[in-house]
């Protein structure tokens, strides 16, 4: 959004009113903590401008620094090898990597942790669900991986790429929901990659410190990276797009979620905030407020009305009543379950998501909505401000985002997004459910 600033801190990336974004960080090694200024998507040292892209912009800034006509603290992302001071050196590393020569790189990732990685890359074992499936399809990283690990929830048709791939053995399939690491896979394939892009959620057996120091005796570089919601997504695709050679793809996919949240801001005015919304994600986990989707929500224009710290909150009828009191009541309830997006759920599939909440005042009134966590976030939000708002925004706008995405990142022409169900609205449940 035009009014809004990127501010990076050590664990969490949240969108902050314009001014100087501040940042702890922990390096890999487990080095000490130092705080920095900065302001940048493309997380990569050397990116002095800190854009999704590498070039001679960030020469001349280097230069100007050099020169005293700029200042460091202005531009860290200047300093690229770490050094606390900008100058030949800074210079000729970003000159080998526009260059396409052998260099190594210092990479922040979007949890705050820092790894020199050698550049280019010599292949990539890549971890994680939706949000790292989105990221493999946009950048066209799928040449570029060696190994993968993702979800049961991989779709033929809007993962092609990464599934067709998967089969025939091109990238090598390592576990199917990444929740648990298999290190003998791994390394039977060692060599054959130098970096692991692990998703910071859902992927619990690599994203933590025996999985990074597991890698670093195998000599893989690692990048955790926090992939689901507005500002670290961007993040994420500006370095990835940075280190692959894909800095056009990138920023092609941060164009069309900038542009997703401007219209909703600019349309809705005043209007922001004006309908309470309360999210579940999986099966009855409902968001708290340092939730991604309590974020997501309130980028559609939601009040979130959630009121507690913990990310999720477990809610089961049988056993609680907590989400029966009048102020968690809101006029919307969204509800983000991953599915195989082209398979049709079954009723069974149907009733196990819905029945923790067919009792809630939102599902009596017809205010509960399903929707397949699958589906990119930009369309999840496009959706729930339609829903939320439909006086405002035409109701095929947030399928022509989809669409958009479809016809610009995934590599299947005869996608039509129109040919399948991904959102629900509580009388269409109610039908399916007969």
């Amino acid at each position: 959004m035009a009014d809004m600033k990127i501010m990076i801190i050590a664990v969490v990336a949240v969108v902050a009113v314009a001014g100087a974004g501040a940042f702890v960080l922990l390096g890999n090694n487990g080095g000490s903590k130092s705080t920095e200024d900065i302001d940048a998507l493309g997380l990569v040292y050397g990116n002095a401008n800190g854009d999704a892209e590498i070039n001679s912009s960030d020469l001349q800034i280097i230069q100007d620094i050099m020169d005293g006509n700029k200042v460091l603290k202005d531009y860290p992302l200047a300093d690229a090898n770490r050094d606390n001071e900008v100058n030949e050196a800074d210079y000729s590393i970003v000159q080998q990597f526009i260059d396409g020569d052998k260099v190594q790189l210092y990479v922040m990732d979007t949890i705050g942790g820092i790894s020199k990685v050698e550049y280019p890359l010599k292949g990539i074992f890549a971890a994680g669900g939706t949000n790292m499936r989105v990221l493999i399809e946009v950048l066209d990283m799928e040449p570029h991986l060696a190994a993968n690990a993702t979800n049961d929830y991989i779709s033929p048709v809007l993962d092609k790429k990464l599934y067709e791939a998967r089969e025939s053995g091109a990238i090598a399939k390592v576990t199917t929901g990444a929740t648990h690491a298999d290190w003998s896979e791994l390394g039977k394939r060692a060599g054959t990659y130098s970096l692991a892009l692990i998703e910071d959620a859902g992927t619990s057996g690599y994203a933590n410190e025996a999985g990074r120091s597991t890698f670093k005796d195998m000599g893989v570089d690692v990048l955790q990276f926090s992939a689901d919601n507005y500002v670290s997504l961007k993040k994420a695709a500006a370095t990835l797009g940075i280190l692959i050679g894909s800095e056009a793809q990138a920023k092609s996919f941060i164009s069309l979620l900038d542009n997703v949240v401007d219209t909703i801001s600019t349309k809705l005015g005043d209007k922001m905030g004006t309908e309470t919304v309360m999210c579940i994600t999986m099966s009855n986990s409902v968001s708290g407020y340092e939730s991604d989707y309590f974020n997501a929500t309130e980028l559609a224009g939601g009040k979130n009305i959630a009121d507690w710290p913990d990310k999720t909150r477990k809610f089961d009828p049988a056993e609680d009543q907590w989400l029966f009191e009048e102020k968690y009541n809101p006029n919307n309830l969204f509800h983000f379950k991953s599915m195989t997006y082209g398979d049709t759920p079954t009723k069974t599939e149907i009733s196990g998501y819905v029945h923790y909440f067919d009792k809630t005042a939102a599902y009596k009134s017809e205010h509960y909505y399903l929707i397949n966590g699958a589906v990119p976030l930009p369309v999840r939000i496009a959706y729930m401000a339609t829903i939320m708002y439909p006086d405002t925004f035409e109701a095929g706008w947030y399928m022509s985002v989809f669409q958009d995405y479809v016809d610009k990142f995934v590599d299947n022409s005869d996608l039509d997004v129109d040919d399948y169900k991904v959102f629900w609205n509580t009388a269409e449940l109610k039908e399916f459910l007969k």
